[in-house]
């Protein structure tokens, strides 16, 4: 495989946008499997998907019968969203002070400047006693090489970030997981054009997953 260019979160997410919907993705697929199965039942709740991105967690939020609603800094994302329920804003910015039963951010928060910072903000946007969860890249699987990469025409990009990062301690912590990929993943990653990243990675820790309990609104 070509060396990824190494290309910043804002001019990446633009350029992936166009495939990012349509493309298998391996991570995402184990991500959603893992994180559906800490979650339990959305119906009825007030989801938040934080960086929603295209909305992939709006959708399976409001499938499971959730009222959801998302926000993210890339247009060229946003657009693939329903524009009727999504806003233009950053992490450690959010756009409105809705009180979420259940904040979600997905493989975003690495991308941050200041992490803490993002989580603190996403921390006031919960309900007393809402759940905020957080996946990410786990520091394992990027020290073993991965890297979040996508295809546009005849190049590689890459997009770096930074996989550190801590919750607030007075926050209540209710799942950990370091999720690995399994004989059962290689078919996606075979569908991915990647079987070479499924044998370098299986084993690996390769997803942080981790799901908190906010006490109070505006706990931060």
């Amino acid at each position: 495989m070509p060396v990824p260019v190494r290309i910043r979160p804002a001019e990446g997410f633009a350029l992936w946008a166009e495939t990012y919907d349509s493309e298998q993705n391996p991570l995402l697929e184990l991500e959603r499997r893992t994180l559906e199965s800490l979650l339990g039942p959305l119906s009825g709740q007030i989801v938040v998907d934080a960086a929603c991105g295209s909305g992939r967690w709006m959708r399976i939020a409001s499938q499971a019968g959730a009222k959801s609603v998302g926000f993210d800094f890339s247009l060229p994302m946003l657009r693939r969203a329903n524009r009727g329920r999504v806003a233009r804003a950053t992490l450690s910015q959010p756009p409105f002070l809705a009180k979420a039963d259940v904040l979600i951010c997905s493989v975003s928060l690495s991308y941050c400047d200041v992490p803490q910072e993002a989580l603190e903000a996403l921390g006031r946007m919960i309900a007393p006693g809402g759940m905020l969860a957080v996946s990410d890249l786990h520091p394992a699987a990027a020290e073993a090489g991965w890297a979040r990469t996508f295809r546009r025409g005849s190049n590689t990009y890459e997009i770096p970030a930074t996989y550190e990062w801590e919750a607030p301690r007075h926050w209540e912590l209710e799942h950990r997981v370091a999720a690995e990929f399994g004989d059962a993943d290689s078919e996606a990653f075979s569908a991915a054009e990647r079987p070479d990243l499924f044998a370098h990675i299986c084993g690996v820790p390769a997803l942080r997953v981790e799901v908190w309990r906010v006490p109070g609104a505006g706990s931060g």
